[in-house]
């Protein structure tokens, strides 16, 4: 790719490596012939790689570009830009699409956690692209058979490795996406037979700049909690789901409560000094926690929308405004203006008092809002507790600027 030259590419790809391939291994290091000694491929071995592959590296290893003094001098100077490169990307996976095969959607995995900055650094809203392009990535792994378990497949060990990994990364993207964009989720469990992640997914030579742990443990736990997240959105946020529990109180405790079980277990599962509650970086001496930081977050996230879901019930909706027909006389049209008035002392007022139905459960009421007031304060502790390394960690595209938004 001679938008980067060869000798940065490989300071990028190692920069990839050791930032991006933790918590998200679409790569398969034996495909790429990575030994024991190196961390980044030899030029032969680079050049070898797809360009829309190698583009979706080094456009995902530049924001990271100040760990690396030659890189960043590059940077500087030669002002690579990033939208350009993940332009080149998308140009690229709009020809190849045709004729798919797994460089593709590797690349195309890597274009949906592309930063939402543009070269400015300035964070850029979510388009209705975002999930146009999530269903043609969909699209592409159904036609290259990545919902199928590939165990008795004739295919190499590390392609089958490669391909669960892709599968698991398309899913969580899918699940978490379609709840933080309240869209309905592409993929359907009765759609699918993956198995789940196991560490032979991840036979990977330890990096020396890399735990071993790193290596498999986020993305394997983020996959355990994407389907959570799918219960999430089934049963409390899918169409039916919400007209059913818009009202109902005690209906919309009892579904979310083997949620929040869910939830418990599988934070208790997460090793002990993830789980002790000292998570992310010691904001004094800056040690790096076990997990990366988007990782807590998604939990977070999960927890948050759970609660949003109980309290709805809470809030009594506003009555629908009146709809104005084409076809109406045109004296109804001015009565219906007239009786608005446009008086300011006309509007609702914003307080909080509940409707008849909402007081027979004052009490469950006033133990649900303090109860939600605890998981407000651990959002708050968590985005306080966020030292300077974790803002600078690949964070998962539908959860990157969540933290500023809280």
């Amino acid at each position: 790719m001679r938008y980067v030259p060869i000798e940065y590419g490989q300071r990028l790809f190692r920069l990839f490596m050791v930032n991006v391939f933790p918590t998200l291994p679409v790569l398969s290091r034996t495909d790429l012939g990575l030994g024991p000694e190196n961390s980044i491929p030899e030029r032969s071995i680079l050049n070898k790689i797809p360009t829309h592959l190698l583009a979706a590296i080094y456009g995902s290893a530049l924001p990271f570009a100040s760990e690396e003094d030659h890189l960043l001098m590059f940077v500087l100077f030669e002002k690579p830009s990033v939208s350009d490169i993940w332009r080149i990307v998308y140009r690229l996976i709009m020809e190849e699409v045709h004729t798919p095969r797994l460089s593709v959607m590797q690349a195309a995995v890597l274009y949906l956690h592309k930063s939402k900055k543009d070269d400015q650094s300035y964070p850029v809203a979510d388009t209705p692209f975002t999930w146009s392009f999530m269903g043609l990535v969909v699209g592409l792994a159904h036609s290259l058979g990545l919902q199928l378990e590939c165990g008795m497949f004739g295919l190499p060990a590390w392609e089958k490795r490669l391909r669960r990994r892709l599968w698991w990364a398309l899913y969580i993207e899918d699940k978490f996406l379609s709840l933080m964009l309240g869209k309905p989720p592409y993929l359907r469990s009765s759609e699918w037979d993956v198995v789940e992640l196991s560490d032979d997914d991840f036979v990977i030579t330890p990096q020396p700049l890399v735990p071993v742990a790193n290596l498999k443990l986020p993305f394997r736990d983020m996959a355990r909690l994407a389907v959570i997240a799918e219960a999430v959105q089934e049963k409390l946020y899918s169409l039916r789901a919400s007209q059913m529990l818009a009202h109902e109180m005690a209906l919309s405790v009892e579904t979310a409560r083997p949620i929040f079980r869910s939830l418990t277990s599988w934070r208790e599962s997460l090793p002990l000094a993830s789980a002790t509650g000292h998570i992310l970086h010691d904001t004094i001496s800056g040690t790096p926690s076990p997990y990366p930081a988007t990782i807590y977050n998604a939990y977070l996230i999960l927890v948050a929308c759970v609660w949003r879901a109980i309290l709805r019930t809470t809030v009594k909706s506003s009555e629908p405004a009146q709809i104005i027909h084409v076809d109406d006389p045109a004296d109804a049209t001015v009565a219906f203006l007239n009786d608005l008035r446009w008086e300011f002392h006309h509007l609702p007022e914003m307080d909080f008092r509940l409707d008849h139905g909402h007081r027979e459960n004052g009490t469950m009421v006033g133990e649900l809002y303090e109860a939600s007031l605890g998981c407000a304060d651990t959002l708050v502790d968590f985005v306080s507790n966020l030292a300077a390394p974790s803002f600078g960690e690949f964070w998962h595209s539908c959860k990157e600027n969540s933290p500023k938004s809280y």
